[in-house]
């Protein structure tokens, strides 16, 4: 069996990870029109303010493991599993670490119960399901040539948020069901 020349891997791994993030960045875009023009300037703001809070302490959880991560374990021979859990048992460490940094933060800012509790499951769905096991999972996909499979949990990921979100603000959900409708997206 012969193996398919470097050029062509590059090739079909650049056209899906393209594929990738013109999906991500349609389905963010799609999602926050709807989200601005449901809630409107005040409630788009509180959501931008959730977002950009919880993405801070996010950053802490990371420190270069996920790029470490994929160098290893396109190095060696095995499943990665190992590689796995040493690097996800450090990021949620580091989550450890930072998560009484961000209570206090969010306890000291005053804002609204509402936010507050917004606040706490955006940092879930970002430092836990997006940072811990999504970077982390995505390292393997890299590694291991097969951003076809990335894409296309990608795409899933993305029209189930999209519904999600739709769904909400029809309704007339607030910050607090939107933010738990995002973790439930981040669990796909």
């Amino acid at each position: 069996m012969s193996q398919k020349p470097r050029t062509i891997i590059v090739a079909r791994n650049t056209v899906w990870n393209l594929v990738a993030k013109g999906t991500d960045f349609s389905g963010n875009l799609a999602a926050s029109i709807l989200i601005a023009r449901v809630l409107g300037v005040e409630g788009f703001g509180q959501f931008s303010f959730v977002v950009a809070f919880a993405s801070i302490f996010s950053m802490g959880m990371d420190w270069g493991l996920d790029h470490i991560f994929v160098r290893e374990i396109s190095r060696r021979e095995g499943d990665g599993r190992l590689e796995f859990g040493a690097v996800l048992g450090l990021k949620f460490l580091f989550l450890l670490a930072l998560m009484p940094i961000l209570i206090a933060a969010n306890q000291g800012l005053a804002l609204t119960e509402g936010v507050r509790t917004a606040v706490y499951l955006a940092a879930i769905g970002i430092m836990v399901f997006r940072v811990g096991f999504t970077r982390t999972a995505e390292g393997v996909f890299l590694a291991r040539d097969s951003l076809g499979q990335k894409t296309l949990a990608t795409i899933f990921y993305q029209v189930v948020r999209l519904l999600g979100v739709a769904c909400v603000l029809w309704t007339g959900g607030n910050l607090i069901t939107l933010f738990a409708v995002l973790l439930a997206a981040d669990l796909f």
